[in-house]
């Protein structure tokens, strides 16, 4: 389903809610013809409800099930059309011309576009739940009746499409909307099979203001990428951790440090038991001109962890084989050693030499690995690889 990139993704897994079905339809004033509205008409109709001229729609949404409980804000200006999204107290999204910027699971400021709606003229109002489900494109059935929740007219709108997830099932949506078409609760359900069946429920509630009130940025990508946790970090949580961290700081020669993974320990169930983490640097092109390449990676293991590894491996590596040749030469300090491969074909008229540095250095074992396209990777060759090499330099957080 395209529009499951941009869902807000509530925690509530394992979430059971006794859901409400609304009182007695034919007990209040009807101020609208529910039984003539069609579903296109509708989902317009709840669009145009968030747009007020010099306001900004603020929404703060509740999710509840079995003791758990998830609270999520929403300011969109649809005139400017923007939006800011606040999950919990730490997941912060920007809405902005027709892109989401926002953090990644690595903590990462990442920005990327918003699926394309026919019809949808103003894309931040699908930083709301209910009008992403509206906008779906694989729905499979909708309805619409009159209903009353909590003593007020309201208009029941159930969208279901198939689930999308580890396992196959339906889902469903019952969507309550004022005669106003501004929402006031959606309730959820996913019929799963081979899996527990998911419910929760969520109480809406509206307001606009004045935006005159909100902090200046209030609405800016800058907003979420202040929150950015930056490779340097994780490179000083390698530090944090008992390693001795290396690099060729923020940029050298025509490469920009890309990332760097601190590995097993937040994905540590991944690992078995005395695996040590190590660290991986990778260099490559710069941000503006996309992150496609990675020009060199580099390895940082204690000699412990680099001993369990090579503790694992089948056959000697590549490197100890026939065929390569190796060169020593000083780095950090220390002896390290070059290595190429034997030449081989890559592809139809295109040449490849494997190659590799290794060096150990204070109780730290690093492996330099050049990687990218043959023809176009700058360090594919022996002075280029021994130049980088010699440039490693103990980590010092930039100021």
């Amino acid at each position: 389903m395209a529009r499951a990139v941009i869902m807000l993704t509530l925690p509530l897994a394992a979430l059971a809610f006794a859901c409400g079905q609304g009182g007695d339809s034919t007990s209040l004033p009807r101020q609208i013809d529910i039984e003539e509205l069609s579903f296109e008409e509708l989902r317009l109709q709840a669009v145009a409800a968030l747009s007020r001229s010099g306001q900004v729609y603020h929404t703060t949404q509740l999710a509840k099930g079995s003791g758990i409980a998830s609270t999520t804000e929403v300011w969109l200006d649809m005139e400017e059309d923007v939006a800011r999204v606040l999950e919990g107290e730490q997941r912060l999204r920007i809405f902005h011309g027709g892109k989401i910027a926002e953090l990644g699971p690595n903590g990462r400021f990442q920005d990327a576009d918003i699926w394309a709606v026919p019809g949808l003229t103003k894309s931040a109002a699908l930083s709301l739940e209910y009008i992403t489900v509206f906008f779906g494109t694989n729905i499979e059935t909708t309805r619409i009746e009159p209903a009353v929740l909590e003593d007020v007219a309201a208009i029941l709108v159930e969208v279901i499409d198939p689930y999308h997830g580890d396992y196959s099932g339906i889902q469903k949506h019952r969507i309550y909307l004022d005669e106003s078409f501004l929402p006031m609760r959606i309730d959820y359900h996913a019929d799963i099979s081979g899996a527990p069946d998911l419910d929760w429920s969520m109480a809406v509630q509206n307001e606009f203001i004045d935006p005159s009130g909100l902090p200046e940025g209030f609405f800016s990508p800058e907003a979420v990428r202040e929150h950015e946790v930056t490779p340097a970090d994780d490179i000083a949580r390698a530090a944090e951790v008992g390693l001795r961290p290396y690099w060729l700081g923020e940029q050298f020669e025509e490469m920009v440090l890309q990332d760097a993974m601190l590995m097993a320990v937040e994905d540590a169930e991944l690992y078995e038991e005395g695996v040590e983490p190590w660290l991986v640097l990778r260099y490559g092109r710069s941000q503006e001109e996309g992150m496609g390449v990675t020009w060199a990676s580099i390895h940082e293991n204690t000699e412990s962890e680099w001993q369990r590894k090579r503790s694992t491996w089948k056959q000697p590596p590549w490197w100890e084989g026939p065929g390569a040749v190796s060169t020593t030469f000083v780095m950090l300090g220390v002896e390290a050693t070059l290595y190429q491969g034997p030449p081989y074909d890559f592809m139809p008229g295109v040449t490849k030499s494997d190659w590799i540095v290794l060096a150990h250095v204070n109780d730290m074992v690093l492996e330099i690995v050049p990687g990218g396209p043959p023809e176009s990777s700058p360090y594919m060759e022996k002075e280029a690889l021994l130049r980088l090499a010699q440039s490693m330099r103990p980590f010092e957080r930039p100021a």
